[in-house]
């Protein structure tokens, strides 16, 4: 009577169970890869929307400077104007003429200073756009040769990989047939007899038997070390790749930067230029005007000393009449105060304008830095929340690399047992062939 074979113990998976496992450990890992591949589009986007804010904000930045800018370049040509007809103005008579008043502010002073430092900063920005440019350019050099050496090293580690794989495949074949060829079994008595037999081989497959356990365990070892050493490469490649496309990135910024810069400044130099013929033709018609006027009073002026010929010639003949022209006069004296006195209000409310005018300007430069300091109060909070996510998801990703590397701790278990399973295959062979052979000696 011959023994049905040994069923594998059940904590032991056979072969054809290990390729499903095996497949779904792939899928898995695709999976994972996936997920990888979608945060970093996440995160993609969340740096271009953080982008465009930092570039609204500096749009608004602009904006700001330029109405500043303007409003200075308004105030300086007024009061150069006003200074310029207040020194054309020419000197009459101690009669006619009045002194007014001259305001002196040191805002001026200031504005031009102002002025002379952002035309200083506007030709520092080149330079230091060139600067930049240089120092990207040998950062993506470096990165570029980094890239290549992991490159090669990738490749190196593929190709030994990829002969460890067909070896650890020579030797699952060499497992599969070893069990393909496993006989059924042997009765009680042949099995007892071939044992007694088979005991003083034991030592040799016993040591044959550890020595390819350690051969399977090296190998084993160096293909984890190896897959290990992929996912280093992989990943240090990825670093450079972002490195680079980062610098890239900021190149290209600073390049728009630059353009930026350049087009304001032409933006500028032509607003001045419109803004500086605006004024001289307003000069010119002031200057005209003017001239126009004092011919009006000489005119009048004349018209004036011909009446007062004609009174003094009349006063001999008429002391009624002069008297009567002498309370005429300083009735036209006391409307003279009256519009003189009249000139000076409308010249204080003027600069009371000009104050107010002044206080909503500064009033709407506040509102505009309380709406500045606010953006850049819910660009922080943006950042730290997107830092938070990134950091859950980086746990994630850890979680995930411990399951797997689990899940890879299990397939090894079970590689184990399935060795262990063919050594007693072999060993129930060997002594299968020695109970037939005494069978066919005892015969």
């Amino acid at each position: 009577l011959q023994k049905p074979p040994e069923p594998v113990p059940g904590d032991l998976p056979a072969l054809s169970d290990l390729v499903p496992i095996i497949h779904d450990q792939s899928q898995y890992i695709n999976h994972l890869e996936a997920e990888v591949k979608f945060c970093k589009e996440e995160l993609s986007g969340m740096k271009d929307q953080v982008q465009a804010v930092v570039l609204e904000n500096e749009e608004l930045h602009q904006k700001l400077k330029y109405l500043t800018a303007e409003y200075t370049l308004r105030e300086q040509t007024l009061l150069d104007a006003s200074a310029n007809t207040q020194n054309s103005q020419p000197l009459g008579g101690n009669d006619c003429s009045t002194p007014q008043p001259v305001t002196v502010s040191q805002a001026p002073n200031k504005d031009q200073a102002s002025l002379t430092a952002a035309a200083t900063d506007l030709l520092k920005w080149p330079l230091e756009l060139e600067n930049l440019k240089l120092l990207y350019q040998e950062k993506v050099n470096i990165l570029d040769a980094q890239v290549q050496s992991l490159r090669k090293d990738l490749s190196e580690s593929q190709k030994t990989c990829k002969d460890l794989e067909g070896r650890l495949k020579h030797q699952k074949s060499l497992i599969a047939a070893t069990n393909a060829s496993r006989v059924g079994g042997l009765c009680l008595k042949c099995a007892q007899h071939e044992a007694v037999l088979a005991q003083t081989h034991c030592n040799v497959h016993v040591q044959t038997i550890e020595r390819l356990t350690k051969e399977r365990d090296d190998l084993m070892d160096a293909l984890v070390s190896l897959r290990k050493n992929m996912k280093d490469m992989h990943q240090r490649e990825s670093n450079a790749c972002k490195q680079v496309e980062h610098a890239v990135q900021m190149a290209e910024e600073a390049n728009l930067e630059k353009t930026k810069a350049l087009v304001h400044c032409e933006q500028l130099k032509s607003e001045m230029e419109r803004q500086r013929n605006c004024l001289e033709r307003e000069l010119a018609a002031q200057l005209n005007k003017r001239a126009n006027e004092r011919e009006a009073v000489r005119e009048e002026m004349k018209k004036e000393r011909e009446n007062l010929a004609a009174m003094v010639t009349a006063l001999s003949e008429d002391v009624a009449v002069l008297e009567a022209q002498v309370k005429k006069i300083t009735s036209e004296k006391k409307q003279l105060v009256n519009q003189l006195e009249e000139s000076q209000h409308q010249l204080a409310s003027h600069e009371m304008e000009m104050n107010k005018v002044c206080g909503e300007m500064r009033y709407q430069l506040n509102q505009t830095k309380m709406k500045k300091d606010e953006a850049e109060k819910e660009l922080r909070e943006y950042r730290t929340k997107t830092i938070r996510e990134l950091e859950i998801k980086d746990q994630k990703i850890e979680k995930l690399g411990l399951e797997l590397n689990g899940s890879k701790q299990r397939l090894e278990q079970a590689q184990q047992d399935v060795t262990g399973a063919r050594e007693e295959c072999l060993k129930l062979a060997e002594l299968l062939s020695k109970s037939e052979h005494q069978l066919h000696l005892t015969r």
